[in-house]
């Protein structure tokens, strides 16, 4: 049985809204409501309806740290970092003209973050808040929290961090429990644009959470967790990709990799809960394997879109497979991606959209985490049998209704509204962006441009609002 908090009483009034000014505390969260009034009898009450608020304040977030598995800046060390996005990069760093002091400054591993904690009783009103100077994934006891992708999205550091509540009331179990987040770059420091810069908001990537019981921090992101940073997701790009190794994905039984975390900071002045509308995947895609007149094995999807391939393969450990993405085919038939590169330009040699993947023995399965393709074909770079090999592409973009259609009798002229939609889709990734291959930062001329089509096409005014 809920106390009442508060009886308006009628009220005549051509507002549909209203301010109560009672000072009713953050938290209550039961509201219901009529409207309308006949001969003084009360309309039909509404449904019971819920909110929650979520941390508002520094002192919300009190006792939690920014933590990481780095501390330091990373100065190249040719053996250690021997994958092949460093090769790739520091390759072309070294063959352009540059500073006398300037180096090459490495891609660097994912990192996960772990903590073991006990839970003498469940309850059913359980929260996990979220954010990261970089992106993340979270699981608790071995299940993903969430479906979003990409989180905590896009921020000007500088001015705001985004963070993200959960519902986490199902996964955790009385007894011990275990959290881990996975952290990679994003938009903190991955490849940002058609020039290839890096590390554009700052060097460490790091993660700040809080898992709350009924109100009450249960756990908070600080120096007793502990960190990995040889697991299997060796780099990751927003825009030049992964290299994941299958060999590692026992990581978490080593004990030996596992070190304690440093605590980077305790400040939350930038933290503020996430209006965005959440990436996530969309249209799942079943490609078409093809031969290109060069012999290349090429996986046709028939449409350009944003996103990522999974692929499930039967391979052997060591073995390697190689996918590359591009948009078209060339005046030949063969793959290409040199309608999107500027190589001259582009500090790393240009954009890879590259996912290199060592095999484990056996059954291996694969999606990746932290990047995003433009593509239609993807180029397969291998000597594993692909005859039973699967691969479908999925569509990632802002989870966006489509607010209007248009057909008409001219096929042409509906492929074009047709495309401009998928446009719509390849680039509105938490932000408008202006091609989903070279660029990954927001960009407000093209999106100015296609405002008012965007608009009248899907609901999508909180993403045009980032841009405000």
């Amino acid at each position: 049985m809920r106390n009442l908090l508060l009886n308006t009483g009628k009220i005549q009034s051509d507002k549909s809204y209203f301010s109560n000014g009672t000072g009713i505390k953050v938290g209550d969260y039961l509201e219901k409501y009529a409207f309308g009034m006949k001969n003084d009898v009360c309309g039909e009450w509404c449904e019971d309806n819920s909110y929650e608020m979520g941390l508002l304040s520094r002192e919300d977030w009190e006792g939690s740290a920014w933590i990481s598995h780095e501390n330091t800046i990373q100065e190249d060390d040719e053996a250690l970092f021997s994958d092949e996005m460093n090769c790739l990069a520091r390759a072309a760093f070294k063959s352009k003209n540059r500073e006398d002091n300037e180096k090459y400054l490495p891609h660097l591993p994912a990192g996960y973050l772990r903590k073991v904690f006990k839970v003498e009783e469940v309850v059913e009103d359980i929260r996990l808040y979220i954010s990261a100077r970089g992106l993340y994934e979270a699981y608790i006891n071995g299940s993903r929290v969430g479906k979003e992708i990409l989180t905590p999205g896009s921020s000007n550091y500088n001015f705001e961090i985004k963070y993200q509540t959960y519902d986490v009331s199902g996964l955790l179990k009385e007894g011990e429990n275990e959290i881990e987040i996975i952290a990679g770059d994003g938009w903190y420091r991955s490849t940002s644009g058609v020039d290839g810069d890096r590390n554009l908001y700052g060097d460490i990537v790091s993660v700040i959470a809080r898992l709350e019981m009924e109100g009450k921090a249960i756990v908070v992101t600080d120096a007793s967790w502990e960190a990995c940073t040889s697991g299997p997701l060796a780099q990751n790009d927003l825009q030049q990709g992964e290299v994941y190794n299958a060999c590692r994905e026992d990581y978490r039984q080593k004990k030996e990799l596992w070190h304690p975390v440093y605590v980077i900071s305790k400040d939350y002045g930038l933290l503020k809960a996430g209006n965005m509308v959440p990436v996530v995947e969309n249209e799942l895609i079943e490609g078409r394997l093809i031969t290109t007149p060069a012999g290349e094995n090429v996986i046709d999807f028939g449409q350009n879109i944003a996103g990522y391939v999974e692929f499930t393969i039967t391979g052997e450990e060591g073995r390697t497979i190689t996918l590359l993405h591009g948009e078209t085919l060339d005046g030949d038939g063969n793959f290409t991606q040199e309608n999107f590169e500027d190589r001259k330009r582009h500090k790393e040699g240009g954009t890879y959209q590259m996912i290199h993947y060592t095999c484990k023995s056996g059954i291996n399965h694969y999606k990746p985490r932290f990047t995003v393709m433009g593509f239609r074909y993807v180029k397969v770079v291998t000597d594993l049998c692909l005859e039973n090999a699967v691969f479908s592409a999925h569509a990632v973009y802002s989870k966006m209704e489509q607010t209007a259609e248009f057909n008409c009798s001219n096929s042409l002229i509906n492929r074009l509204v047709l495309n401009a939609l998928w446009s719509q889709k390849g680039n509105f990734l938490d932000i408008p962006t202006d091609c989903p291959t070279r660029e990954r930062a927001g960009w407000t001329g093209d999106a100015g441009l296609y405002v008012a089509t965007g608009l009248k096409l899907m609901d999508s005014v909180t993403i045009f609002e980032t841009l405000a």
